[in-house]
Order: structure tokens, then sequence, then C-alpha cells
């Protein structure tokens, strides 16, 4: 009796020694651990060798030497999750999963887990707060990567005025997901069919969850504004009509455009004018490629003869526009290029003195 009863010890011993080692194929693939603020702290995990419901988690708090416990499971497809409600930020926690084997369950995954809230920074263009001010068609980047412990993100944008004020609708999208750096914000804003325009204020906010914190920071859009100015050896004639002496020559022009604001880009336009009318065939057009800023002196004659078949001719008269930025902003001007007879016949001493300035 002894003898048997000592066998079925032995045998049991065996065989309850090798349930857990019959389950060392059963793996737990792609833990994951996230925060939901509808949920509270989620863990998800593939398993192998088993169906998920047969699997069970217990946790505790070690942080503050807590009781093991139960977490809530829910079964997808191929995974499980397991939802642990009110776990406190700032502390540290043991999960410990396990499956059953016969009348005994054995432990075939253990995880820390850390519970920490969401943070929001970000940058834009370099500027963590305050006002930011660019022109309109210059690069605006969001460097949102400082964000902390976030399972969502979005980007507001809207409209203010000078009091800060919303003014309009707001655009605002989320994305799951950790937030990145290298946002460009005019395209993202352009896609969304929110197109930030060079003269108005906004309000650009980054925000992340599950528990809600944001971050605003004011762009200012500043409008782009030109300034022309003739040099010397072009006379002024009426407002923005000038008279140029051609002595001998091709005929130059070069204008001062200094005062300019926001000029990342430029565009020319010359044309004949024949008793008010545009000379169609002497049209110049063009933005100057690739965009760069408007020089302070720009040397229209030598952009107007870049076209074949075009150039300045003494005894006619012309008109330029230039504008620059985007939204564009735009002036104009006349020059009428004089004869040495029609410089003449306007007078001795305006001859002499035009003739005396050289254009520089």
């Amino acid at each position: 009796m002894r003898f048997i009863l000592f066998i079925f010890l032995l045998t049991s011993f065996s065989l309850f020694a090798d349930d857990c080692y019959e389950l060392r194929n059963v793996t737990v693939n792609n833990i994951k651990v996230s925060y939901s603020s509808n949920n509270g702290t989620e863990i998800q995990g593939n398993f192998v060798g088993l169906s998920p419901a047969t699997f069970k988690v217990v946790y505790r708090n070690l942080t503050d030497n807590g009781r093991w416990q139960s977490a809530t499971n829910s079964t997808y497809g191929s995974d499980a999750r397991w939802y642990i409600q009110g776990l406190q930020p700032a502390k540290e926690y043991k999960v410990r999963i396990s499956a059953p084997y016969h009348d005994r369950w054995c432990e075939v995954a253990m995880h820390h887990i850390w519970t920490y809230l969401n943070t929001t920074d970000f940058t834009l263009n370099g500027h963590s707060s305050g006002t930011v001010s660019v022109c309109g068609d210059a690069p605006i980047t969001v460097n949102a990567a400082a964000c902390q412990y976030e399972d969502a993100y979005g980007i507001a944008i809207w409209e203010m005025n000078q009091s800060n004020q919303r003014v309009g609708n707001e655009l605002l999208r989320e994305f799951q997901g950790t937030a990145p750096n290298g946002i460009d914000l005019p395209r993202f804003a352009s896609q969304h069919q929110f197109p930030l325009i060079g003269g108005k204020r906004y309000a650009v906010k980054v925000f992340t969850k599950p528990n809600w914190k944001e971050k605003v920071v004011v762009l200012n859009m500043t409008a782009a504004s030109i300034s022309i100015k003739p040099l010397a050896s072009a006379v002024p004639n009426k407002p923005k009509e000038y008279n140029r002496c051609v002595l001998r020559g091709a005929p130059t022009l070069t204008v001062d455009t200094r005062a300019s604001s926001c000029d990342t880009r430029y565009k020319v336009t010359i044309v004949e004018m024949n008793n008010g009318q545009e000379v169609a065939s002497t049209r110049f057009d063009k933005w100057i490629q690739p965009f760069t800023s408007l020089p302070d002196r720009l040397d229209v004659a030598a952009l107007y003869r870049s076209q074949p078949g075009l150039g300045f001719q003494a005894g006619k008269r012309y008109k330029v526009i230039l504008a620059v930025g985007f939204p564009w902003a735009a002036d104009h001007f006349y020059v009428n290029f004089l004869t040495p007879r029609q410089c003449t016949a306007s007078g001795p001493a305006n001859a002499k003195s035009t003739a005396r300035r050289a254009f520089k």
C-alpha cells in the first residue's frame, strides 16, 4: 500500500512538474502597454500556442507594495487585451501572464510597466513660446517630439485678430501614436483646405492624449510689401513716371528695392506701351527662378535683355511691374527712354544734369 501510494505521489508530482514544461512553446509576443482615457492602462499581446481566452493577467503595484489583482480580460482574434482601471501615474507595476494546464496556472510571461501622465511641448520654427513672425511663403516647421507618454496627438489652427480673439473656423486633426518632429505646417494646413495667408495671425496648438494637455504658440504671417525707386539717373516726371535720357548706347535701368519686405520671391513684368496700350510682342513676364529674395538693386534692363528679341529702346515708353512674396504685393511705374533730341528738347539743364549722373 505504501509502495502504491509512493508511486501515485511520484506520478502525480511528475505530471504536476510537466504541466509548465509542456507550455514551454507558449509565447507572448509583441507586448504593448498603452494608456486609454476610456479604458485605463491596456496590456496587449499576441499569443502563440494557446487560445488567448485561456490566459489570465494579474498585476501588482510595486511602488506602494500593493496586492496582486486580476485584470479584466477582453479577447480580439489572435490578440488578447487586458484593461487595468485605476492605475496611478508615476507608479511601477508588475504584470504576470499565466496559462492553464489541467489544474494549475503556469506563468508564461512577466513584465514591468510604468504609468506616466502625458505632456505636450513643441517648437514653431525653433521658438517654444510667444509670437513667431514669418513671411507668407517662408517654411514653418512644428517639432513636437518633445511630447511625452502620449498615445495620440493633434494639431489645431485658427485665425486671430489683433486682440487675440478667434476669427472664423478652426482646423483640428488628431492622429494616433507619438507626436513627431518636422511637421510642415503650411502643407498640413493646405491639405485640409485651410491655407495660411500673409498679413494674418493664427494660433497654433498641439495637444496630446489620453489626459488632454495642450500648448499654443501665436503665428504672425507678415505680409509682403514692395518699394520701387528708380535710381538718380531716371528723373521723375510725375507720380510713378520717370524720364531717362539715352545719350549713347543701350538704355539702362536699375531700381532700388531695399525698403521691400518679405520679398522671398519676386516677379518682373515689362512691356512696351504705345498710346496707352500694351505691345504684346514686347511683354516680359515671369517669376524669377529659383525663388530668391529681391536684390537691393535690381538691374531691370538686364532682365529684359535676357529674353531673346527684347530690350529697352530709346524713344519708347515702358511699363515696369514688380511683385514680391506670397500672397504677392505689387507696384509699377512707367519709364520714358528719351532720345538725345528729346532729352535736349526737355531742357539743356536737365539734359546736362542727367547726362552727368551715371547709373550705378
